[in-house]
């Protein structure tokens, strides 16, 4: 059967129940051919001979030996391979050796490794040399307007909606530096009319509690676990003035919660990964930084200077930033770039 007769797409991870970049990129493909569960092919459900892509977001930690046969297999009867390169390696891995193996299979073996931020592929080159530029192809992370909605008054608001609200919304976990984010904002001059809230699910009690008790002494702070669904998410990103996210740069590369911030006309303070240098410094709080205690340092410069710009500014870089993305990462042209590469 030739390729283009083909009208199957094994895409992982595969569900009605993922997070909003999945759904999308999912919902994208699924108006073209069909869309069926990876795993589905995997357990020999599908022939191999009616799939016209596998489509692979974060396989770099679970790839088997049973994955490679099946990937194998699949390349010599003319399936096309498509891997989205996420992170530099997935986030609180303990596997690395496993990962770099992995990784470099992906690269070699992929028809197309699709990047969400330019940098990207100075990730790749570090992992092979001898990487083959032509198959690696940039598409826009497709912005999320729409996605969320105001849904009444958020439960956890600020007690004075005069202040500065530096707001952290997305999961919490270690590699996202949440004990960073309060000891830079515990070193803001007291003075100062802000607020930090950091919402989000915690990975365990144990680290939540952690992170409870460093922020325990400042009562500018607010810090809740639980998730924020899609019906609440645009309320909170309202109330916020900026998004702080002070990623660890063993693993960050990209950030969806960037596009997301700026999807709801919000800026951001963010180390400069791969996918913050694609825009301008005068629109992002942008740093860089050395250990710890250095981006403690850093990252409280960038509040400070986030602070005194005030709502207004941080503001006009918002809507700045919207308009960018509402250009270049609008759905229908993230999605007819898509269809063009699968």
């Amino acid at each position: 059967m030739r390729r283009q007769e083909r009208n199957m797409v094994a895409f992982f991870p595969y569900s009605l129940c993922q997070t909003s970049y999945i759904h999308t990129m999912q919902g994208f493909l699924e108006g073209e051919y069909k869309v069926i569960d990876y795993f589905d092919l995997l357990d020999g459900l599908y022939d191999i001979w009616e799939i016209r892509t596998i489509y692979l977001n974060w396989p770099e930690s679970i790839i088997k030996d049973k994955d490679v046969r099946l990937i194998k297999k699949a390349k010599l009867c003319g399936v096309k391979i498509v891997w989205v390169y996420h992170n530099k390696i997935p986030h609180d891995s303990d596997k690395t050796n496993m990962v770099i193996e992995n990784t470099r299979f992906l690269i070699k073996i992929s028809d197309v490794i699709i990047i969400h931020s330019h940098q990207s592929v100075e990730i790749l080159k570090q992992f092979e040399p001898k990487l083959k530029y032509e198959k690696v192809k940039f598409l826009a992370h497709p912005e999320f307007v729409g996605d969320y909605f105001g849904y009444g008054q958020p439960d956890e608001t600020p007690r004075n909606k005069d202040r500065f609200l530096f707001a952290f919304y997305s999961l919490i976990r270690p590699y996202k530096n949440i004990e960073v984010l309060i000891n830079a904002f515990n070193r803001l001059d007291k003075s100062y009319e802000c607020e930090l809230v950091i919402m989000g699910q915690a990975p365990s009690k144990e680290y939540f509690n952690l992170l409870k008790e460093m922020a325990q002494a400042n009562d500018k702070i607010t810090l809740t676990a639980r998730y924020i669904n899609s019906l609440e998410m645009a309320a909170y990103l309202e109330q916020a003035d900026i998004l702080v996210l002070p990623y660890s740069y063993k693993s960050a590369m990209n950030s969806g919660t960037m596009i997301m911030a700026f999807s709801y006309k919000r800026t951001v303070i963010v180390p400069d990964i791969c996918m913050a240098n694609d825009y301008d410094d005068y629109l992002i709080y942008k740093y860089t930084y050395g250990d710890e205690e250095n981006h403690i340092q850093e990252l409280h410069k960038k509040m400070e200077m986030a602070y005194k710009d005030g709502k207004e500014r941080c503001r006009e870089k918002g809507e700045k930033l919207y308009n960018i993305v509402m250009q270049d990462n609008a759905k229908n042209k993230v999605k007819k770039d898509l269809i063009s590469i699968v």
